[in-house]
């Protein structure tokens, strides 16, 4: 599995993304299409901490039989709105 050719697909799409919303279900989306990925096995999250009184830093993994997505986010503390800082191919 290509992670360049990964990296650079999920970049276009999300830059592409013409909702004002990114979350979970965009990377899951994006990752359906691709097949070398294997079969989804789910998502777990990693790590979750304060940055302050309003946003939370948090790290999800999307788990699949060939690789794994690590996306990180600031999400605020209700959740109502988040931003993605990074995400990472293992």
């Amino acid at each position: 599995m290509d992670k360049q050719k990964l990296n650079i697909g999920l970049s276009i799409e999300l830059m592409n993304n013409t909702t004002k919303e990114v979350n979970l279900g965009t990377f899951k989306k994006f990752m359906s299409n691709v097949k070398e990925a294997g079969k989804y096995l789910g998502q777990a999250l990693r790590r979750e901490g304060k940055t302050d009184t309003i946003w939370e830093n948090q790290i999800y993994t999307l788990k699949y039989e060939n690789c794994s997505l690590d996306i990180e986010m600031l999400a605020t503390a209700n959740n109502h709105s988040q931003i993605v800082k990074g995400f990472k191919f293992q």
